[in-house]
């Protein structure tokens, strides 16, 4: 530690003399680990499809807007399957938890049509896509997090109606009212068929686990490692 730029001893005199230095405390070394992608490929690990399969995400479906991502954090390498967004991140999910690179925003999938779909995450547009999507094609806007609806108002004012499949949880219904304040009358909220649930995903699990019926299994023809156990 310095005073005024002085070492102890001359630190002293000037306390001496009357004179109140002002002290330099020294200042904390930051150190960040970022989050570090190391390559983006086809989206193939059965790991990881099968985690897409027991959130009711087909592999075909997973494969047209997904890639699996190696990264590391803090030194430590993992992977998962990874849904890029406009600027070129990506939201990245396995079975144990979740997390986003650099640069964050959202996701827009463009079919040159007047009406738009809105999801706050893309395992909720995925197991739509598969699961009930069965209406004449919309484009689709994925926020990746509420925090980027401000994002997103520029993109929707372009649509003749903007449809709604938000979460049922505070801040998803405040997103939802906030889009209703911003479009008024060109808001469909869709999300009265899961309103018992927190999200459109839970439903479509809960719908696979309770509507009777044998389901073939979503990885039908892909084959499963003789070991797998993934460093996810």
């Amino acid at each position: 530690m310095k005073i005024n730029g002085c070492d102890f001893y001359t630190a002293v005199k000037h306390l001496r003399s009357g004179n109140r230095p002002v002290i330099e405390l020294p200042q904390p070394i930051r150190t960040e680990c970022p989050l570090q992608i190391h390559s983006v490929t086809e989206l193939k690990s059965y790991p990881l499809l099968q985690y897409l399969a027991e959130r009711m995400v087909h592999p075909d479906i997973a494969r047209q807007f997904c890639k699996e991502v190696s990264y590391t954090i803090n030194g430590k390498q993992y992977y998962a399957v990874g849904f890029p967004n406009d600027k070129g991140g990506y939201e990245l999910r396995n079975k144990y938890f979740k997390v986003s690179s650099s640069p964050k925003g959202i996701s827009t999938i463009r079919r040159n049509c007047k009406e738009i779909m809105i999801f706050e995450g893309f395992i909720d547009m995925l197991s739509f896509l598969y699961e009930i999507d069965h209406e004449p094609p919309k484009d689709i806007l994925v926020l990746n997090s509420t925090i980027n609806l401000k994002k997103a108002i520029p993109v929707l004012k372009d649509y003749e109606h903007i449809h709604t499949y938000l979460d049922h949880d505070t801040v998803g219904r405040k997103a939802t009212e906030n889009i209703q304040i911003e479009f008024g009358d060109k808001v469909i909220d869709r999300s009265d068929f899961y309103s018992d649930l927190n999200d459109l995903n839970d439903y479509i699990i809960h719908k696979a686990r309770t509507v009777p019926g044998n389901r073939p299994s979503m990885l039908d023809g892909i084959t499963k490692p003789l070991s797998c156990k993934p460093k996810l």
